[in-house]
């Protein structure tokens, strides 16, 4: 599913984001991953702010988990950026 020409759909840019509760604030920020609980829930989040209707349509993306961030930096070939300062 995340072949060549997804991925070239999918990345515009790249926030990696440090600290403690980086990944929980970042994901609180962004705002709930459906579109319509979004803006229901939250009408300032970016999702429900910048979002659009449809599968794979998602504005932002938060990683969930520190396996994950290093899993889908891996997707793209940069699994360098968590190390590098």
């Amino acid at each position: 599913p995340w072949g060549p020409r997804r991925k070239s759909n999918f990345v515009t840019g790249l926030l990696v984001l440090r600290g403690e509760g980086a990944i929980a604030r970042w994901r609180a920020i962004i705002g709930h991953r459906w579109l319509p609980v979004a803006r229901q829930l939250d009408p300032g989040c970016l999702r429900a702010q910048l979002g659009t209707e449809g599968i794979g349509a998602n504005a932002v993306h938060g990683s969930d988990s520190k396996e994950a961030v290093a899993r889908e930096l891996a997707l793209f070939g940069l699994s360098g950026a968590l190390s590098a300062r």
